[in-house]
């Protein structure tokens, strides 16, 4: 809500973000990307085509694809699917999201816990843990529209934040 609120008093003052809003190639671009990213998928879904700053666009080259009548080359303009979900298929295939997913399941799973062991001593580290989970779902909310990968700070601050929410709670907390 909030960030509605600042797009619309800010987004109609300022010339960039009216311009991008407006611009109906970045839609056209980024609906390429996708439908490429998994007809690329297709093609090698188990194991993906391997980790490298340009595998996406080495890759998906022989498998562009479009939409009703929007021209290829707006799929072929970018290096990333702009998705953190169809890159890592393309990347690593279903056997990799698996793991990568399973990742975001043992941060979750560990933190519920925490999470309940502070409820349970009425502590208000609690929302400490709230926060964090927030924190995660902006994480993951914004992976659909970005690759995150091989942003090397943000992933560092997400991680850091997992060790936080999964670490041995007993080693630093004092009943």
């Amino acid at each position: 809500m909030f960030g509605l609120a600042v797009f619309l008093i800010y987004g109609s003052t300022n010339s960039v973000v009216s311009e991008r809003s407006g611009d109906i190639g970045s839609i056209y671009s980024r609906l390429n990307l996708y439908l490429t990213a998994l007809n690329t998928f297709i093609r090698s879904p188990i194991l993906g085509y391997g980790f490298g700053s340009e595998t996406f666009y080495k890759a998906s080259r022989e498998h562009l694809t479009t939409i009703a009548n929007v021209s290829d080359s707006y799929g072929t303009s970018l290096s990333v699917p702009h998705n953190e979900l169809l890159h890592m298929l393309i990347l690593m295939g279903i056997v990799g999201v698996v793991l990568y997913v399973s990742i975001f399941k043992q941060i979750y799973e560990a933190s519920r816990k925490l999470y309940s062991y502070f409820v349970g001593i009425g502590n208000k580290w609690s929302e400490g843990v709230v926060f964090l989970w927030g924190a995660f779902l902006i994480y993951i909310l914004n992976s659909l529209t970005c690759d995150f990968i091989f942003f090397s700070y943000l992933n560092s601050v997400n991680y850091l934040f997992a060790g936080v929410l999964t670490c041995n709670k007993s080693k630093f907390i004092t009943v």
